[in-house]
């Protein structure tokens, strides 16, 4: 079984790497479902009670205004809706290719670790 402390403590000055052949590395050895990580507590932490005072707000009159007549057709109103929609699609698209992208860096990162962890491993 694995220990937190032993892989903490580990020094790795002491490896010697050149006798290490990366054709024979056996990672099966490895039991990852018997590490156990350290563990601790959260304090508690009490939030000072108040209480807000009663403000009155101000009244006041909002003035009468009247809309002015808008003569627009529905054309053009239905080309700028076409044009919106068109827009948010296009967002949507190259925000899914973004973050398809990171994904893919994130896992090229990932694989890169986990082999260099392996190398050193073995």
């Amino acid at each position: 079984m694995i220990n937190w402390n032993d892989i903490k403590n580990f020094d790795v000055t002491d490896v010697d790497l050149s006798r290490i052949d990366p054709t024979r590395i056996d990672l099966t050895r490895f039991d990852l479902r018997n590490i156990e990580m350290p563990r601790f507590e959260m304090p508690d932490i009490e939030m000072p009670r108040f209480e807000m005072p009663d403000i009155e707000m101000p009244r006041f009159e909002m003035p009468d205004v009247e809309m002015p007549e808008i003569d627009v057709s529905v054309d053009r109103v239905a080309g700028f809706a076409r044009d919106a929609a068109y827009a948010g699609v296009g967002a949507v698209v190259i925000t899914a290719q973004k973050a398809t992208e990171r994904r893919r860096e994130l896992a090229d990162q990932v694989t890169t670790q986990v082999r260099k962890l392996a190398d050193s491993v073995a």
